[in-house]
């Protein structure tokens, strides 16, 4: 992961730390993403580049360029001329040529993301990228698991191969958002294990100990109305959330698993109303 210079003399708690690195490093990435799609199109029309190559030959020259000028934004490409070719023997990637032969690709990319500015701006202290994003994402990040965990002991109220086969996706779903919110926040989950009865409310508790004890007596269609119930919830949660001030990075990844959860729960619905569960 990304770890600029200076981050943790400037976050003081561990909270300010692990917003920091992560952000800057969902940040670098998306530019290196960025220059790796310029330089797709762009490379045979280099001087260097040599007939025939393919672009699997100069991608691990491009990537180092790109990713040593956003990691070391006060320096020149001599001044780390011979650490890159060092790094280069040992981290080459799929390319299979020698320094001396991606010496220039690898400078192009270090000049076209200097000279384009492509550093990694440090938030403000107070700003909601280092203070309030985590606690912001975290209560998302404990309802799709518990969610996802609460649909697989659904699962065991009989019902039709495709039924079952419906909540398992549902609960895959879950989890994989989870798991990328994890990744992409540097997410503490050692003591983030899901109990239904902390994130539940009065309610849904009583509700939830009455569908335990009766669970043989539920129909499937009452399962799948629980759900959905549960799963609009949540993308409310997602909609609240994306009102607050985020970072770019993390507003644009809920809004994509806002728009996948709103489409998966009218689905839902929609199975309910029609199929024979």
């Amino acid at each position: 992961m990304y770890q600029p210079r200076g981050v943790f003399s400037i976050a003081k708690t561990s909270k300010q730390q692990t917003a920091y690195v992560a952000l800057l490093d969902m940040r670098v990435r998306t530019v290196e993403k960025q220059e790796d799609a310029y330089w797709r199109t762009r490379f045979c029309r280099e001087d260097y580049y040599v007939p025939g190559r393919g672009y699997d030959q100069y991608q691990p020259a491009y990537a180092m360029g790109c990713s040593n000028a956003l990691q070391q934004s006060d320096a020149d490409f001599q001044d780390l001329e011979r650490e890159m070719e060092a790094q280069w023997a040992t981290d080459s990637g799929s390319s299979l040529l020698p320094w001396r032969e991606v010496r220039f690709a690898i400078q192009a990319a270090w000049e076209r993301t200097a000279s384009h500015r492509l550093k990694i701006e440090l938030p403000a202290l107070n700003s909601p990228a280092v203070v309030d994003v985590l606690g912001d994402i975290q209560p998302i990040y404990r309802s799709c698991v518990a969610l996802a965990d609460d649909l697989q002991r659904m699962g065991s109220v009989p019902m039709s191969s495709f039924a079952h086969q419906v909540l398992q996706r549902h609960s895959q779903m879950l989890r994989g958002f989870a798991l990328t919110l994890q990744k992409k926040m540097a997410l503490d989950v050692r003591r983030q294990t899901p109990d239904v009865f902390t994130h539940w409310s009065h309610c849904w508790r009583s509700q939830w100990a009455q569908f335990k004890n009766r669970m043989a007596e539920w129909e499937p269609a009452q399962v799948f109305e629980l759900c959905e119930v549960r799963e609009r919830k949540l993308f409310t949660a997602y909609q609240r959330t994306l009102h607050k001030k985020l970072p770019a990075e993390i507003s644009e990844l809920l809004q994509q698993q806002s728009h996948q959860l709103k489409i998966n729960v009218d689905r839902l619905g929609w199975v309910r109303a029609n199929w024979s569960l």
